[in-house]
């Protein structure tokens, strides 16, 4: 980020190292032994840092530590102060750049390497617990003090560390692998018209503020109990947003937990730190692998929105190819009118009335027959308001009335002007392939079709149910002439399923008093 804007390396290796330099000189002035958030920072920056400025980080901790050791030097002794103005942050350097070398994403990809990054804050924690044992046996203590046996303080710095790296980290690495994506701004209105930040403050919060309250006026039972009970609202956060859930759940229970400490190293605030340390890191755990489970689910809906949207410009590609052939018989059509005409017109005195009427007749039926193949490689749908007209009196309404299938329609549009291209064309097919079905299956002479087209909210919607009559008792149509007529492939059921998916529908298949129907839902993109 500095490099960003053009700032030479000297000036970013002062500028980290005067402004880690303070942070850390602040944080040492609150720093208890049981919670040490200064570590979280401290694991943050070696984690996104590049290596070079980590010397700048060493010289910064090592300015705020020996300032704090030249302040106390007197008070607990000069070689206590020596190990005191040691920069730890070099201590865990080697741990940090192994873990680095082994997970190169760890401090960009939070998500995915969660395990590995409390791996590495359980190691760290344990090296600056040790140095921190050390330099508590380097003090000077007054005459009369007896200090607390060693491994009751390498439970408590350990814990500390731990605390303080789950309480920050998390959180940190969240915003840093978040910038990378947006602005601040953008990042900050995201959150807060987001789930996460609606749960959070409508459950953790409230649930947190009464878990604490409830810690610092009831008994030391009650207390205890709403210490270890501030994982619940954690752990439903968790499983509603994933890991994020867990970062902010966890850095919110830490600080509670604090806060309804009723006196320092008090043994039940550190059970519960223990407790509310080990939950987090598995809800951490957890978390991760909910927000990967999303993260697929949500990749598997963008997957299949792309498929579906591949399948209706195949499907809209495929029309306008059969659109140009019907044009073209169209033009066949009337050049063989023509050509006809020519030749009847050259022919005429040679043929008698007989053979005059019967050639007519032939031209007719061949004309006719181009029509209706033309008509049924591709309806006149070039506009939406085509749509009823084309349902009611088009090659449909003609294909059926040949095979003498008394047919209905009505049609009934809410939502005028709001249909693609795509979605008329895919419900007269659909149309043909159901009627075929029910003429050629069920064996209907009648055909009653209901369109209905509205919006709700902003989704176009298309509910069309095509319902067969009275039922012959054995087949009375050419199904083979019907389907050529209508240019329909004899779809079956799940085959009508199918083409009603790829436009977000469905199809159901349903017999009322002998008289079955199918029924289709289709829906379409956002309304614009």
């Amino acid at each position: 980020m500095l490099k960003a804007k053009g700032m030479p390396n000297w000036l970013q290796q002062a500028a980290v190292a005067i402004g880690y330099g303070i942070v850390g000189y602040i944080a040492q002035q609150f720093v208890i032994s049981h919670f040490q958030p200064y570590a979280g920072l401290r694991l943050v920056l070696l984690l996104v840092l590049p290596y070079r400025f980590w010397p700048a980080l060493a010289v910064g901790e090592l300015a705020s530590l020996g300032a704090v050791a030249i302040e106390c030097g007197p008070l607990y002794g000069w070689g206590w102060a020596a190990f005191r103005a040691f920069p730890t942050v070099v201590l865990a350097m080697p741990i940090i750049r192994a873990f680095r070398n082994r997970w190169p994403r760890l401090g960009d990809k939070v998500s995915a390497n969660v395990a590995p990054l409390l791996a590495c804050a359980l190691s760290v924690s344990a090296v600056w617990a040790a140095y921190s044992l050390v330099i508590f046996s380097m003090l000077r203590t007054p005459a009369g003090y007896v200090s607390p046996p060693y491994h009751l303080l390498a439970e408590r710095y350990f814990l500390g560390q731990c605390v303080g790296i789950i309480t920050l980290t998390p959180l940190l690495l969240w915003l840093n692998e978040a910038r990378h994506k947006s602005t601040w701004r953008e990042l900050w209105n995201e959150f807060v018209s987001s789930r996460l930040a609606l749960e959070s403050t409508v459950i953790l919060v409230p649930s947190l503020f009464f878990l604490t309250w409830l810690a610092i006026k009831g008994s030391d039972e009650i207390a205890q109990i709403a210490r270890m009970a501030m994982f619940l609202p954690v752990a439903a956060l968790t499983l509603r947003n994933g890991w994020r859930g867990a970062a902010i759940g966890s850095a919110l229970a830490s600080i509670c937990v604090i806060i309804a400490m009723p006196a320092a190293r008090d043994p039940g605030t550190v059970a519960a730190q223990a407790f509310i340390a080990l939950t987090s890191g598995i809800l951490l755990l957890l978390g991760s692998r909910i927000s990967a489970l999303h993260s697929r689910e949500q990749q598997e809906r963008i997957d299949e929105r792309r498929a579906i949207q591949l399948a209706q410009s195949s499907i809209l590609q495929s029309e306008r190819r059969l659109h140009q052939a019907a044009e073209a018989l169209e033009d066949m059509r009337d050049i063989m009118a023509v050509s006809q005409d020519y030749i009847f017109d050259r022919f005429q005195r040679l043929l008698s009335p007989a053979e005059q009427r019967g050639f007519r007749r032939d031209a007719a039926q061949t004309q006719q027959q181009l029509y209706q193949l033309a008509g049924g490689l591709s309806p006149r749908l070039q506009r939406e308001q085509d749509l009823p007209v084309t349902l009611s009196n088009g090659t449909l309404a003609r294909a059926l009335d040949e095979a003498g299938v008394a047919y209905r329609c009505d049609v009934q549009n809410r939502a005028p002007g709001q249909l693609g291209p795509a979605l008329p064309i895919a419900l007269y097919r659909l149309a043909c392939e159901a009627a075929l079905h029910l003429c050629t299956q069920y064996h209907s002479k009648r055909i009653h079709l209901r369109l209905r087209v509205g919006v709700t909210g902003e989704r176009v919607w298309a509910l069309m149910s095509i319902e067969g009559g009275e039922a012959a008792n054995e087949p009375f149509i050419r199904g083979s002439m019907l389907q050529r007529h209508l240019g329909a492939s004899g779809m079956d059921l799940e085959a009508l399923r199918g083409q009603a998916k790829v436009y977000g529908g469905n199809v159901r298949m349903r017999s009322t008093e002998g008289r079955p129907r199918i029924t289709l839902l289709l829906t379409e993109a956002e309304v614009a």
